[in-house]
């Protein structure tokens, strides 16, 4: 039998494309690194804390959107909104702000 014309080959290389364009169109969400704490008055472990608190909070319940999608007025309005649905405290929200203002759109 003829590998390349099996049409396996074909089936394979596809799927291998197909996972490379999901990875290559994922927008992954915003990291903090050490550098940001040279452009802040943010700590660093507050950054890190805060992106934990988003996705545990957050994507409970919803997809997680890119801080970089709302500005800093917009994100405020909804981290209000959605406080007592996640059931979370203010110190929290405090951090889940910190770490959506570093990166929101401006």
């Amino acid at each position: 039998m003829n590998f390349l014309n099996s049409g396996y080959y074909f089936r394979l290389t596809f799927k291998h494309l197909a996972l490379m364009l999901l990875f290559i169109s994922c927008n992954p969400l915003y990291v903090p690194n050490k550098n940001d704490i040279n452009y802040t008055s943010i700590k660093y472990n507050n950054l890190l804390e805060g992106r934990k608190q988003y996705i545990n909070n957050c994507s409970s319940c919803h997809n997680l959107h890119l801080p970089q999608e709302y500005t800093k007025e917009e994100w405020s309005k909804i981290l209000i909104s959605m406080q007592a649905k996640a059931n979370a405290n203010d110190s929290i929200i405090n951090l889940i702000s910190e770490y959506l203002f570093e990166k929101c759109k401006k």
